[in-house]
């Protein structure tokens, strides 16, 4: 029997026991109250698929059963009692007995054995009903907090798709998007400035796309966890809302408030109640809408008092909701155009500014962050597995091709170099349109030359060398932060290192214009804001030209 094969887990497949369908092992998992979800769903499947293995080779334990007096056994064992002992072991135990390599009876059980340890799981899930919710932050949390599921590439998940009635409704959908979205706010989220769980509103502060998004939602699942609170997430997109609707959704209203209030309707705060109101693009927020704002909020509390349109002071609501408003554009510039109001801002009880994802992925610190991001990107990319009344309903021969299709291939490290010093103006967005492209073109033809497929999903024409990458690249980059953050602490005084630059090979003015000029990606330009930072880049530049 072909054991080396691929391991499908369907969480919500009903009653359907572990079996083999075209070199894959399929499974049915149940959510289940345990912190470990993905674990315990792997260590299920590998057990079911121990036990039938034992069954398949029932004459192999046999023989080994009968053996008597080889030398080749654990001291004080028997062989029925040290091969007894074997199977009801894990696999993982199994191959993890040193001392059993040197048995050489026990060699085809302890390979099984390491084949089921080392098999890939794909994990999907199958919902049909609302009432079977995914608890997505808590699988999203695991991913995190035990990164060598992502780094050995042993976990991937996939879309599941119910082929269901017009009228039925299909959750499966829903659920893995669920998911995605957690995983991409652990994914990105960096909060190392909001541990603590004080009240008042946040403002995040970042590039379009940077994922102000996925850290408020980050933000969210830390609120609940900390407090206990147990409310939704409620994102809305100030510049996407019409001008003259804004208190009304803001607030909420009573039937009868304006000429179509056909019926009461709750207002943000309401529905974000026990959770979190992001207000994202708060920069579009007209003034008087920032007004109402300045009404509700407290800058120490979560705590407002609202009054639906309407009302006249007879219903006056109050809540518990986090307010985390977000914009693209520095608060400095919002005040000083006079698009943010200063009370307003006096309001605000932390800010937490994202770094552009450029910067992210050449930073030492998240080194990770590349290969992550693309893990995620592949399980979403892949086509979707389509299912009728809880049974597969795709061809034998295209499960084990759509399984494969979720596992992030192989990519050389040259490829690597291309993401990482590519600027990615349209960040975290961008990345993922990069990510589709480049995946549907490998599935399409089977190329692994990752190079001109990044290259060419990015948009650059392959004879352009603007991001071309050399063995040297890692090296060159980490030396150009050392020299900045040497500049920054002088503040770009030139003279004033000239000395620790010779290390560097880099002690002449015209040698150091000469590097950061080449070498300008890989700076954080964001701490070049000073006059002499400006100067300086400004010579950079002339001396090149």
């Amino acid at each position: 029997m072909n054991i080396l094969s691929q391991r499908f887990i369907v969480v919500g497949m009903r009653d359907a026991p572990a079996r083999r369908r075209d070199g894959v092992w399929v499974h049915a998992a149940v959510m289940s109250a345990d912190e470990a979800l993905i674990s315990g769903w792997i260590d299920q499947a590998r057990g079911e698929e121990w036990r039938l293995v034992q069954q398949t080779n029932q004459s192999v334990i046999g023989r080994l059963r009968a053996l008597q007096g080889r030398p080749e056994k654990l001291p004080g064992k028997t062989w029925p009692e040290l091969v007894n002992q074997l199977l009801t072991m894990e696999p993982a135990q199994l191959v993890d007995q040193p001392e059993l390599d040197s048995i050489k009876e026990l060699a085809p059980l302890i390979r099984l054995a390491g084949e089921i340890v080392a098999r890939r799981s794909v994990i999907g899930f199958l919902q049909t009903s609302t009432s079977e919710t995914l608890p997505a932050a808590k699988i999203a949390r695991e991913l995190a907090e035990r990164p060598r599921l992502l780094e050995d590439n042993s976990v991937s998940f996939i879309r599941l798709r119910s082929c269901v009635s017009d009228d039925a409704v299909d959750t499966s959908d829903q659920a893995f998007d669920e998911l995605m979205r957690q995983v991409m706010s652990q994914l990105t989220s960096v909060t190392p400035n909001d541990h603590s769980p004080k009240e008042g509103p946040r403002l995040l502060i970042g590039e379009t796309g940077a994922g102000k998004s996925e850290l408020a939602r980050a933000l969210h699942e830390k609120l609940r966890a900390q407090t206990g609170r147990s409310g939704d997430f409620k994102s809305v997109n100030i510049a996407a809302v019409s001008p003259s609707l804004l208190e009304a959704r803001l607030r909420g209203y009573l039937k009868g408030s304006f000429t179509d209030a056909k019926t009461d309707q709750k207002g943000w705060f309401e529905l974000a109640n026990g959770g979190t109101l992001f207000l994202d693009e708060i920069q579009a927020a007209p003034m008087d809408f920032q007004v109402q704002l300045l009404d509700l909020l407290s800058p120490v509390s979560d705590t407002v008092e609202v009054e639906p349109i309407a009302a006249q002071g007879k219903e006056r609501k109050r809540f518990r909701v986090r307010v985390i408003m977000a914009t693209n554009e520095s608060e400095a510039s919002l005040l000083a155009k006079g698009r943010l109001r200063k009370d307003l801002a006096y309001r605000i009880r932390a800010r937490m500014e994202l770094k552009p994802l450029a910067q992210r992925l050449r930073a030492g610190t998240e080194g990770d962050l590349l290969i992550r991001l693309l893990r995620l990107h592949r399980w979403r990319s892949a086509p979707a597995i389509e299912f009728q009344a809880g049974r597969l309903a795709i061809a034998e021969d295209d499960l084990k091709t759509r399984l494969v299709a979720s596992i992030l291939p192989s990519i050389d490290r040259k490829a690597f170099g291309v993401l990482e010093a590519y600027d990615w103006p349209g960040n975290l967005r961008e990345f993922e349109r990069v990510c589709f492209d480049a995946f549907l073109e490998y599935d399409r033809t089977g190329s692994t030359d990752w190079v001109s497929t990044f290259q060419a999903a990015i948009g650059v024409p392959l004879e352009d060398t603007r991001i071309e990458v050399t063995a040297s690249d890692a090296t060159q980059a980490r030396i150009a932060r050392e020299i900045e953050a040497l500049l920054v602490a002088n503040e770009f005084n030139v003279s004033a290192i000239q000395s620790r630059l010779a290390v560097y090979k880099k002690k002449s003015p015209p040698a150091l214009k000469k590097f950061l000029r080449t070498n300008k990606v890989h700076l954080d330009l964001g701490k070049w804001a000073s006059r002499k930072a400006q100067a300086l880049l400004k010579d950079v530049a002339d001396d090149g030209r």
